[in-house]
């Protein structure tokens, strides 16, 4: 629930930002990339517990909830352990994310100036 928030905000101010009321291609590639690394980041955390917590399936069930998952990372790694590995998953999503907003949004483009002609 972060990034379309985002997206759209970006958006609206690209728009209004625009001499023809109409964001650009760049306005739209800086847009999804902006809310994706933002959502992203505010998420990634809940990414890196949710894996070491499958990572401690078989050991001692005392220790694999939520809480005493976060105290163990936080207290053997410090807090930056809780995004270690994001720079690898930016890399992975943004550019996938830049692709299908932008993809969906030149379609629907053309597809109103399409359906306005006829």
């Amino acid at each position: 629930g972060i990034q379309f928030p985002v997206y759209e905000y970006l958006k609206a101010e690209a728009r209004l930002q625009s001499d023809k009321n109409e964001e650009s291609s760049f306005d739209l590639l800086l847009a999804s990339g902006i809310s994706k690394m933002i959502a992203t980041s505010v998420t990634y955390p809940h990414e890196v517990v949710r894996s070491r917590m499958m990572d401690y399936r078989g050991e001692d069930k005392t220790r694999k909830g939520l809480v005493q998952t976060v105290k163990r990372i936080v207290r053997n790694e410090g807090w930056k352990a809780m995004y270690t590995g994001i720079h690898v998953s930016l890399v992975r999503v943004v550019p996938n994310c830049c692709i299908t907003f932008m993809t969906y949004e030149m379609i629907l483009r053309y597809a109103r100036a399409y359906i306005a002609e006829n």
